[in-house]
């Protein structure tokens, strides 16, 4: 295939206490060992799943084997297909539901419908006594086979009746029509290609390269764009044009070659009330609790001692009798977590695991991240916290979607001056103002024309650039959640929800737990809290320094007092202190003189090499992400443009 650009083991320290132990990691090798002992624990090389399929002329077991043997990572608990006259669907299967009879692809009672999962379907139990009650037999306990007879029964209204986070794939023998579909928000990714007759998908989009469908890629400049001036992607893309990734909430139909798509579900229009603190705290117990009882194996937690994965963890040991394990990830900086989880994990009677990661050996991991990522991207690091919980077992609660659904950000940077050039922006006179400060030769002025119009107010807080640097494309996908409404921050909280949260922190976390044999489930996001909290406009969720007002009431009584009180860090690290310590090193030897980066990163190559070229400056942190994200954009077309695509090994 041709791609062109368009124009020393790890160290596990175990303290004494039952409840309490840190994992001290000395990233060298994948592993966990400990200082005195060697933990032997059975490596279970199983994720959640991985499913593939071709339609069309192209299809064949053959091309499908070499596809599921590209995602083999994500499961080898059972490997199945179901090949046919042009059809071909397969899976790399996790057993957690249903572990000896949760086969897939699974059928209806005749083969002539048939369903490949990647994900969990919560209310499968339920979905199959409803669809027994209407005659259908069922051969397994598992929630594959419920969506192939829930698809016998509703059709594509099937979507209404699930609850779950999932891509799926279910074809109609009868029809000869494939239909391919995502969860609501986009939890688990789903890639799919066209070329002729011939739809092709797949879990991951390095599972759709490897069946060789075509004689040539084109590289996308614009997700390129987007990954170096925003950080993640604004849109459903990959980093090849020709394969799409569908969007949350979506389906795609295939018919003898004809392709159409459509959208099942759109978020609840804003209401002008709040609801119940009672109500809020209810659907978070119901929520969590679903997705927790909904494992036939042990279940852990992330744990970093803030609301969000405080109350996961609260309510799930509620319903796990054999107990929670937690586990929080830190960097040896002022933010670190540590304290504030141990006392929630104290607090609720946890097995709690402390990981310390070491920037400079961590980077050498990083050619792996990228690999498993399929993009250039700065927020890899949870990678290592995810390595460590799969020891451990297969599944972990996150506490992911917690900020979008009750508005978490009012003390962010990126909220602050929203918050300011809101009030700007309705003072008499500041639009014509800032049109024509935008004239004048100083560098600040460069940024007045951003009060002009709300998108590109967002656009340039989202990148940190003035608005004549920006890409135009960035701007023009923002503007559609700004429509209709008069409260700029409102238009943030919404756009995040669309754009941040599914294209960056999901797709993230995805790729990084399947790297790992871990399924992440993210109860915050589940279905009944999106129709509960979606609709409610922020200013009943946050004031100006203090953001999620309901669910701080809901939790009131339950969790630790700290818990309100602790300053917001989450699982992120010092940019500055990465790029001094561990990335300039790496960033210095390949960014410079780079082809590829002086090619695909025009204007900001050269940009970026002359501010590495000038003494640190922790002012030019956003520089530092970029050169970051650069560096990625190198490893990854060495590996899926020069290389063969294949997993890189430690060596740089």
């Amino acid at each position: 295939m041709h791609v062109t650009a368009n124009s020393e083991p790890s160290t596990v320290d175990l303290a004494d206490s039952a409840t309490h132990r840190r994992l001290l990691i000395s990233v060298c090798s994948i592993g966990l060992q400990e200082k005195t002992r060697r933990i032997r624990r059975p490596r279970r090389r199983a994720l959640i799943c991985g499913i593939a399929g071709i339609a069309g002329d192209d299809a064949s077991k053959k091309t499908l084997v070499k596809m599921l043997d590209t995602m083999k990572h994500r499961g080898h608990d059972d490997v199945g297909t179901h090949v046919d006259h042009r059809i071909a669907l397969g899976c790399d299967r996790l057993a957690i539901v249903d572990i000896k009879g949760g086969h897939q692809p699974a059928s209806n009672e005749d083969g002539t419908v048939w369903a490949v999962l990647n994900g969990e379907i919560y209310n499968h139990r339920k979905l199959r006594t409803e669809l027994q009650q209407k005659s259908h037999r069922f051969n397994s306990l598992s929630d594959t086979e419920v969506l192939a007879h829930a698809y016998e029964e509703w059709g594509e209204r099937l979507f209404s009746h699930l609850n779950g986070m999932f891509a799926l794939a279910i074809w109609d023998g009868n029809k000869k029509t494939l239909l391919i579909a995502r969860d609501r928000v986009g939890i688990k990714p789903l890639y799919y290609f066209r070329s002729g007759g011939t739809l092709a998908f797949s879990s991951e989009a390095k599972a759709i390269l490897r069946a060789d469908l075509t004689s040539s890629l084109t590289v996308n400049r614009s997700a390129v764009t987007q990954l170096l001036e925003v950080g993640y992607f604004l849109a459903p893309m990959s980093m090849f044009e020709e394969i799409q990734l569908l969007p949350p909430a979506s389906f795609l139909c295939y018919d003898s070659g004809a392709v159409s798509t459509g959208t099942y579900w759109e978020p609840p229009a804003y209401v002008d009330y709040p609801p119940s603190i009672e109500a809020v705290r209810n659907t978070l117990r119901e929520s969590v609790a679903s997705q927790t009882e909904t494992s036939d194996v042990p279940v852990a937690a992330f744990l970093s001692g803030g609301l969000d994965t405080s109350t996961v963890a609260a309510f799930a040991t509620r319903v796990r009798p054999e107990g929670l394990r937690t586990f929080c990830m830190g960097f040896g900086e002022q933010t670190d977590e540590f304290n504030d989880a141990r006392l929630v994990a104290e607090a609720f009677g946890t097995e709690h695991h402390e990981l310390l990661v070491d920037a400079s050996q961590a980077m050498k991991f990083y050619p792996q991240m990228i690999w498993h990522s399929e993009m250039p991207k700065v927020n890899l690091y949870s990678w290592f916290v995810n390595e460590a919980a799969s020891k451990f077992g297969k599944v972990c609660m996150s506490g992911l979607g917690g900020d979008e659904l009750f508005c978490g950000y009012p003390t962010s940077s990126r909220f602050k001056r929203a918050r300011q050039a809101s009030s700007l922006m309705k003072l008499p006179f500041t639009k014509k103002l800032a049109s024509v400060a935008g004239t004048f030769p100083l560098r600040k002025t460069k940024y007045a024309e951003a009060l002009t119009d709300e998108t590109l107010a967002y656009s340039t807080i989202l990148t940190g650039f003035p608005p004549s640097e920006i890409d135009p494309a960035i701007r023009s996908q923002v503007k559609q959640y700004f429509a209709g409404t008069s409260d700029f921050v409102q238009g943030i909280v919404r756009c995040e929800f669309h754009t941040k949260l599914p294209y960056d922190y999901l797709l993230v976390e995805d790729a990084m737990s399947m790297a790992h044999t871990l399924e992440v489930r993210v109860p915050l996001l589940d279905d009944r809290l999106l129709e509960l909290m979606l609709g409610v406009p922020s200013r009943y969720q946050m004031t100006d320094n203090v953001g999620k007002l309901l669910l701080r009431q809901a939790m009131t009584g339950i969790l630790p007092e700290r818990c309100f009180t602790k300053p917001k860090w989450g699982f992120s690290v010092d940019i500055y202190s990465w790029w001094k310590n561990a990335v300039r090193d790496y960033a210095e030897k390949y960014i410079p003189e780079s082809e590829v980066l002086k090619e695909l990163g025009g204007k900001w190559h050269q940009k970026l090499v002359e501010v590495m070229r000038q003494p640190l400056d922790p002012s030019r942190t956003r520089w530092y992400a970029m050169g970051w994200t650069m560096l990625g954009l190198e490893l990854w077309h060495r590996i899926f443009v020069d290389g063969d695509g294949k997993e890189p090994t430690l060596s740089w």
